[in-house]
């Protein structure tokens, strides 16, 4: 029998544990199957995806796949809190959220630079806490040593009250709010109970806690649970509390459970097999084979000066590549500020390529910081007033007294007058030699790229986000060849005019190591195997590990690593992650 059949024949409660391309989808997929063939009825099923767009490809996979319940944890939530809460509540999206929390900033004068840092410390916490709200109302102190900020729980606490009044969830709430319904609604968890009599659940290693409880609960009454997630791809623990406790714990919850262990990848070559299993030496000690029976490749690449020279090389080879075999290509990297110089050097060879990357660096908080630094730096003497004012609205988070910067400008908007030539009279006196101030300190600096590492290097950074600090080095790195304005402002534009790629053209893939999760091509290139890049100086040391398993694995033939001694200014002498494979 082979394992899939020993699985097919074997009874609920199932958890498959399993590695990088060794079926996990295929085995949900021919399990429900099996099921149906057996007469459960489909309207029975219920199965949770990790996307959408897995939803819908494994409906599409599935004789009567239409009629099972498949999607996201997050949107089956919402449908029970739909069809079961009293009130009738409306998504907050990205800008609805955005303006609603604004609003609140301004009544509690608040910075709005700290919006991204306080929306993510909260989500976090609903994602780690099941009983958030309650402990809101109840137990206050817990949250505010867990925010380390009394003012950020201030706010959370607003937040929550405000949002409830308006009849309004964010994306975060909805786990949490279905969970309230179903723990306090007998009646409505046996409803769901009765309709759900089987769960199927894909990447089990990514629930968060919340979400753990919630597939507890549908799966009390019947037990009727097939779980299927790796360990070793655990990689959102520090951006959603996600944890493969219930994965690693699973007979525990279920002692009858039934445990199946998928050994071999169908998609990675000998080589890649080999290399994913000396990582998987360091985390849950796997072992597994491949159908894959082609050599492979694993480049370690000799290390470079500096990140922008890695990915020039990186692209001629890449590129070498898309021009001359038939082959797919990735670009993987840890953190979006390693990208900017892969685009530019794949924009100005003309080469088509794909980047997993919702906002441009430059059009962030720090993003705009660091370009009015420059500006105040390289041009602010020689500019007109009203781009005066556009320069000091950006660059206002480096001033030490935020709340006068507004007077000042409402003043030079009347008046005309130049904030530095000390016009202002004395009310603007310390807003004035505080601008003098960090002009000379940028003017210090030897040119654009050392600006905005001096930019870097700002207390205000850490109220941005958790990345700032990461986005301005890469900055730095991507302007270490600029000496003007109209170099900054040329390529700037390069890399973030729009291009138009048909659908179907063949493409290079760039994207973070999180944005690869679930995809793979014939080539790899994983970059920046630098010691505080990747393993990043941040992370959590198990998931910097499990990023560089997904990573490797990525890979179906080939995979270059590489790494680099300089990013920006920041020197870089150790390159741990190199000697594993």
């Amino acid at each position: 029998m082979t394992i899939q059949e020993k699985i097919n024949a074997a009874s609920l409660p199932i958890v498959v544990t399993a590695s990088a391309g060794t079926g996990k989808t295929y085995s949900i997929v021919n399990k429900i199957q099996d099921c149906l063939n057996k007469g459960v009825n489909p309207l029975n099923i219920l199965v949770f995806t990790f996307t959408v767009d897995a939803a819908n490809e494994l409906k599409n996979r599935i004789q009567n796949g239409q009629l099972m319940t498949v999607g996201t944890i997050h949107s089956v939530m919402f449908q029970i809190i739909r069809e079961n809460s009293p009130k009738r509540y409306f998504v907050l999206d990205n800008g609805a959220q955005m303006r609603f929390v604004f609003n609140i900033f301004r009544e509690n004068r608040i910075d709005y630079d700290r919006y991204q840092k306080y929306m993510s410390k909260i989500g976090f916490a609903k994602n780690y806490f099941t009983n958030y709200y309650d402990l809101i109302e109840e137990e206050p102190e817990v949250l505010i040593e867990f925010f380390k900020d009394k003012k950020l729980f201030s706010f959370a606490m607003q937040y929550e009250a405000e949002k409830e009044r308006q009849h309004k969830i964010d994306f975060d709430d909805m786990t949490l709010k279905a969970y309230q319904i179903l723990r306090d609604n007998p009646d409505v968890l046996e409803h769901r109970q009765e309709r759900w009599k089987y769960i199927f659940t894909d990447e089990a290693q990514d629930l968060c806690p919340p979400q753990i409880e919630i597939i507890k609960l549908l799966a009390a009454k019947y037990q009727n649970l097939f779980i299927v997630g790796d360990e070793k791809q655990a990689i959102y623990a520090s951006f959603r509390a996600s944890t493969p406790e219930f994965l690693q714990n699973f007979k525990r919850y279920y002692p009858q459970a039934n445990q199946f262990f998928l050994p071999t990848t169908y998609r990675c070559a000998e080589a890649i097999t080999i290399a994913g299993n000396k990582i998987a030496q360091f985390i849950d000690k796997t072992v597994i084979d491949t159908a894959n029976k082609t050599p492979g490749l694993i480049d370690k690449m000799p290390l470079f000066e500096t990140q922008a020279d890695e990915a020039k090389t990186v692209c001629e080879m890449a590129i070498d590549a898309y021009r001359n075999t038939n082959q797919s290509i990735r670009i993987l990297y840890r953190t979006n500020a390693q990208s900017l110089m892969f685009q530019l050097m794949l924009i100005r060879q003309n080469i088509p390529f794909s980047i997993n990357q919702l906002n441009s660096i430059f059009n962030t908080k720090e993003g705009h910081l660091a370009i009015a630094c420059c500006q105040l730096a390289l041009e602010y003497d020689e500019m007109s007033i009203a781009n005066k004012i556009n320069v000091l609205n950006n660059i206002k988070p480096a001033l030490n007294e935020r709340k006068q910067i507004y007077g000042a400008i409402e003043k030079m908007k009347s008046t005309g007058m130049n904030l530095l030539s000390g016009q202002l009279g004395n009310q603007y006196e310390d807003l004035a030699w505080e601008v003098q101030e960090l002009q000379l300190a940028v003017r210090l600096c030897r040119n654009p790229s050392d600006i905005v590492t001096y930019v870097s290097k700002m207390p205000c950074i850490m109220d941005f986000s958790d990345s700032a600090p990461d986005n301005l080095i890469g900055i730095a790195e991507f302007l270490r060849d600029c000496k003007t304005m109209q170099d900054i402002e040329t390529m700037i534009t390069e890399v973030s005019r729009p291009r138009d790629i048909p659908k179907d053209e063949r493409v290079i893939h760039l994207s973070t190591i999180h944005g690869s999760k679930g995809l793979e091509a014939d080539i790899v290139f994983l970059t920046g195997v630098t010691d505080g890049i990747l393993p990043h100086k941040f992370g959590l040391s198990e998931e910097e590990l499990n990023l560089f398993y997904v990573g490797a694995t990525r890979a179906r033939n080939i995979l270059h690593v590489s790494g680099f001694r300089y990013f920006g200014n920041n020197e870089y002498t150790s390159h741990c992650y190199m000697e594993i494979i």
